[in-house]
């Protein structure tokens, strides 16, 4: 009898120049955002914005690209992958380049928090549907590599922002940026359509051979239903099938709100972390020097991190709850205000762990959950609420420090936020244990 074949996504092969292509983007464009408080800083002075107007400014050119992301579903389903971050790759490089000409809020705002902000968001979006479409079993070390090769520009950028803004100055130096992110076109083009690279496998193998992860998630189900067979009178009850599709709205809900609030949190905090240590008085090389310590041991972590998660079998959200906590504890080191290089290094140690293993998991939170056929359009709602959640709160992150009169304040906000996210997916795990052995001490009798 002759085998089914079946073709399936290459799970590595010309899967890992996607990983290539997608890490190359963001070593180009990621440092720019990561950056753009070291850059400006004393541009914004110059033109006399208030701390409000900085962080509007900065949180805007997160919130806008995110707000879009309703329509990178479709968007992605019409045009596919490759056509998206080609013009992902304009949007970036010319709001980048347009960036030197402007001089006032009005300006940032346009080339930053819009077309700079668009093109990047656009394009994370098409390379991660590009590397869940090419890898289904590694996708956790697929993600792992990318992001590690990513943290080199982390690395790197913040000592040559710090050389460029002293040999050309700040609009010296966005130009070179900007001339940078023009090789972003190249990396779009290595974005093949999937259809190109499949490969074939016996239908029986496939079916056979799942992923840890896959196994993980679906061991609860497979439970649940045994249970469920071996009454019928429970099984055939169509009010329980409205309770659990329910309870799977309910899941998805708090996934999103969990991953918006550490997101708004963490974001926000990279975004502001020049200003924060600016107000500690700390002087440009400082800062370069404590971004760098950082972006090294987050590189470190990003590498270890997916062979920790699954050697141990431990789910994405549970991998980020563990980030999340981190962090928190990382973040609040600062307010010990170092005075030596040694504590500086320490603390740049602590959150670079927590962005680490953040870092390498959050993205794989909606794809550990949903179907592949619904994550571009569960993507776009996830940045639609991040973004929502951004574009209300950074500017209250810049309102608090005209206040107070120092950003170092602003790590209580976010630590707060991060706390509740984190609230936010245990009190459900915990719900969810509880009703479990319920279930079962019932079933029993």
């Amino acid at each position: 009898m002759e085998k089914k074949k079946k073709r399936v996504p290459p799970d590595g092969g010309y899967g890992w120049v996607v990983v290539f292509a997608f890490a190359s983007f963001n070593f180009l464009v990621i440092p720019m955002f990561q950056n753009y408080g070291l850059i400006f800083r004393s541009t914004f002075r110059d033109i006399g914005l208030s701390a409000t107007n900085e962080s509007f400014i900065v949180t805007s050119g997160l919130a806008i690209g995110m707000l879009a992301g309703i329509g990178y579903g479709p968007i992605l389903k019409r045009f596919g992958y490759r056509k998206v971050c080609v013009v992902s790759a304009f949007l970036t490089s010319f709001g980048t380049i347009m960036m030197v000409f402007a001089n006032s809020m009005l300006g940032f705002i346009v080339t930053y928090g819009l077309f700079t902000s668009l093109g990047i968001a656009m394009g994370m979006t098409g390379y991660s549907i590009a590397l869940n479409t090419y890898f289904v079993k590694r996708k956790s070390f697929a993600t792992g590599f990318a992001f590690t090769i990513t943290c080199l520009g982390s690395i790197v950028m913040p000592q040559v922002i710090s050389f460029l803004l002293f040999e050309y100055g700040v609009r010296g130096t966005v130009l070179l940026i900007g001339g940078l992110t023009l090789n972003t076109f190249a990396s779009a083009l290595l974005l093949h359509p999937i259809k190109w690279h499949m490969i074939e496998v016996d239908d029986n193998e496939e079916n056979a051979d799942n992923s840890i992860y896959t196994i993980k998630m679906e061991e609860n189900k497979l439970k649940q239903s045994s249970l469920n067979a071996s009454n019928t009178t429970i099984s055939s009850d169509p009010n329980l099938i409205i309770v659990e599709e329910e309870k799977k709205d309910k899941h998805f809900v708090n996934l999103l709100m969990g991953i918006a609030l550490a997101t708004f949190a963490e974001q926000s905090f990279s975004s502001l972390t020049p200003f924060i240590l600016s107000d500690l008085e700390f002087t440009i090389p400082e800062i370069a020097t404590f971004l760098s310590c950082l972006s090294v041991t987050d590189l470190i972590f990003r590498f270890i991190t997916p062979f920790v998660g699954n050697y141990f079998k431990v789910t994405a959200r549970q991998m980020c709850m563990i980030s999340f906590l981190l962090l928190t504890c990382s973040r609040f080191t600062l307010f010990a205000r170092p005075e030596t290089f040694a504590w500086i290094v320490v603390i740049a140690f602590g959150i670079g762990v927590g962005k680490g293993v953040r870092t390498v998991y959050w993205t794989l939170v909606l794809p550990e959950y949903l179907p592949l056929k619904l994550l571009p359009s569960a993507s776009g709602l996830h940045m639609v609420i991040n973004g929502a959640v951004l574009f209300i709160g950074g500017p209250l992150l810049g309102v608090a420090r005209d206040i107070t009169g120092n950003y170092v304040n602003c790590i209580y906000i976010t630590n707060a936020i991060t706390i509740l996210a984190l609230m936010l997916w245990t009190t459900e795990i915990l719900c969810n244990k509880c009703k479990s052995s319920k279930t079962l001490e019932i079933t029993k009798l």
